[in-house]
């Protein structure tokens, strides 16, 4: 009964979702009975405890963590029968897996019943503009997802649930160090189930990593994908993947249908932003919530910083364009674009209005176990020398995402990064539908 007084030890706090008529057999039943079965636990009722672990195996075969807790918390038969065949290492390893699981399945979160309080939103989040339809964040550190619709900048918590991610963590740096990255991602593409091998269930969202800010730090690396779980599965375990977040089928298909409809084509153009608004996606760790008072400050300065590259722009005002750019050769490639072609990108840019665009903080800085520090800045580690230089030459970074266009069919995304001075800078810029 080793494991089960591990489990003991990982009980802290946990929220029962409170979530009437669920279809029997969804992964958010399976979540609502693991979460009561953990909570008696740490309760320390193992009467109720052992009597809700029964149900959720019966309910839920395929689900190893409810076949362990009914195995450990009834008999040592049922556990030997959980955990058959191969050598002891492997049984080791596959119950420290699933103990992982039980603790994050345990952090308390906010809960779609209860809702967010009034316009809050994770720290990392300045300010959400009409461009996006919504906002899906994977707290990496605690394997969990949030998924925020937005309308006209208003946030509404939908779902959350459980997730896993890369073996080694996040913070990825180069391509094959199984991290997950952190950064703020658009969907571009969608792989359905018959399309792709068994590891990826139910079907794949394709991210744009790297994205224009990850190129520019010399990350490598692609197929960062959100996806499902195999068919013989209900999940992974926290950190199992190659870099991908991967969920359950039955959330995966849930978050499909909530973002596209059930009208939208199966094919690649599924996922691409159609219309005014599309989702975004967030890979950050260790949210903390923040409500619209706590972020006007920092919209207000961060609108000012956009109003200025903007009218620099409008008034070909080349002293001012050269104190926003952190690249003088940036700045130039901009200024050698042919008149027809540089005309065209700015007066899109002129229609934006500042209280339409979507501001993040870039999450892309924080994982302790893999930033050194160099005078006090993170510096991200393995990096070439000149990017590594570059990275350690800037504190923070802040996202500008936007569209334009008359059908929004432009987008444009601002990187900026803060000097060593204080000073924010133009990193690098993504112009996408209008040659720049």
């Amino acid at each position: 009964m080793k494991s089960l007084l591990l489990l003991s030890c990982l009980c802290l706090s946990t929220l029962a979702w409170s979530a009437p008529h669920l279809p029997s057999q969804s992964a958010d039943a399976l979540d609502q009975q693991l979460a009561a079965t953990l909570q008696s636990l740490s309760d320390g009722n193992m009467a109720e405890a052992r009597i809700l672990s029964r149900q959720a195996a019966r309910a839920f075969p395929r689900s190893a963590l409810a076949q362990l807790l009914a195995a450990e918390l009834g008999a040592s038969a049922a556990h030997r029968q959980v955990l058959a065949g191969g050598e002891a290492a492997d049984h080791n390893r596959r119950l420290q897996a699933l103990l992982l699981e039980a603790r994050a399945r345990l952090h308390d979160r906010p809960s779609p019943d209860k809702g967010l309080l009034p316009d809050q939103l994770p720290g990392d989040v300045i300010q959400l503009g009409k461009a996006v339809s919504a906002l899906l964040v994977v707290d990496l550190a605690d394997s969990s997802m949030h998924h925020l619709g937005v309308s006209a900048g208003v946030p509404t918590l939908i779902q959350q649930h459980y997730v896993g991610s890369g073996k080694a963590g996040y913070g990825k740096r180069v391509e094959g160090d199984n991290k997950t990255p952190l950064g703020i991602y658009q969907i571009n593409d969608y792989r359905p189930d018959a399309s792709l091998p068994e590891l990826y269930g139910a079907g794949a969202l394709t991210l744009n990593y790297p994205n224009a800010l990850d190129r520019h730090l010399g990350r490598t690396g692609s197929g960062i994908w959100l996806h499902g779980v195999p068919h013989g599965q209900r999940s992974r375990s926290p950190r199992s993947s190659e870099g991908c977040v991967t969920m359950s089928n039955d959330h995966f298909d849930a978050l499909y249908q909530r973002l596209y409809g059930n009208h939208t084509p199966l094919n690649s153009d599924a996922a691409k932003p159609t219309g005014t608004s599309a989702p975004l996606v967030m890979l950050t760790h260790d949210i903390q919530w923040r409500d619209a008072h706590d972020r006007q400050r920092e919209q207000l300065a961060f609108q000012a910083l956009f109003e200025r590259y903007q009218q620099a722009w409008r008034d070909d005002d080349q002293s001012t364009l050269r104190d926003l750019y952190a690249s003088p050769e940036r700045l130039q490639r901009q200024l050698d674009q042919t008149p027809s072609a540089r005309s065209m990108a700015f007066a899109q840019l002129q229609t934006v209005d500042k209280r339409d665009i979507s501001i993040f903080h870039n999450p892309s800085r924080a994982d302790p176990a893999d930033v050194g520090t160099d005078k006090g800045v993170a510096v991200a580690a393995p990096l070439s020398r000149h990017n590594a230089e570059a990275a350690a030459a800037y504190q923070r970074e802040i996202v500008m995402y936007m569209r334009t266009g008359e059908s929004s069919e432009h987008q444009l995304t601002l990187y900026w990064g803060q000097n060593l001075q204080g000073q924010w800078q133009l990193l690098t810029e993504q112009w996408d539908g209008i040659s720049s």
